[in-house]
């Protein structure tokens, strides 16, 4: 088994090898993605400095922004046609319609819109190009 260097944040090695208990199959546990999931899921709002609550929505709005800007582009026009022949009721929505589609899908296609008016030189000004992920939009928009 390969060695790795050790992690500046678990102080161990960053990938860890180790038998369950009653299992004879290793199970390989990552401690930095451990370690970055046990940060997440134990954050609140509250615990969060105000400038980072501030950058995280100036970056919302600035990516709903350019998404309404993107909106008609004919490269994203496309994107919601496909996505249209992939429609699940319980799905993502394509931001700007009714329509829902997978979750990949619906990031596939507002990531499109979103981003168009940056890739043609059309949206920009002093401190863009920090645009929220889509990805991460829809997870959030699927949240209960």
């Amino acid at each position: 088994m390969p060695t790795y260097p050790k992690s500046k944040l678990t102080g161990g090695s960053a990938i860890e090898t180790r038998r369950e208990p009653g299992h004879t199959a290793e199970r390989s546990e990552d401690r930095v993605q451990s370690f970055l999931t046990r940060y997440a899921s134990e954050l609140r709002y509250e615990d969060l400095p105000a400038e980072a609550v501030h950058a995280a929505k100036v970056r919302i709005i600035d990516t709903l922004g350019a998404l309404i800007a993107g909106f008609d582009g004919a490269p994203c026009r496309l994107a919601r046609q496909v996505a249209a022949d992939m429609q699940q009721a319980n799905g993502a929505t394509l931001l700007g319609t009714r329509k829902k589609t997978s979750l990949d899908m619906a990031a596939f296609v507002n990531a499109t819109a979103a981003r168009f008016p940056e890739l043609t030189d059309t949206y920009h000004w002093p401190g863009s190009g920090s645009v929220l992920h889509p990805r991460r939009c829809q997870i959030a928009l699927q949240w209960p």
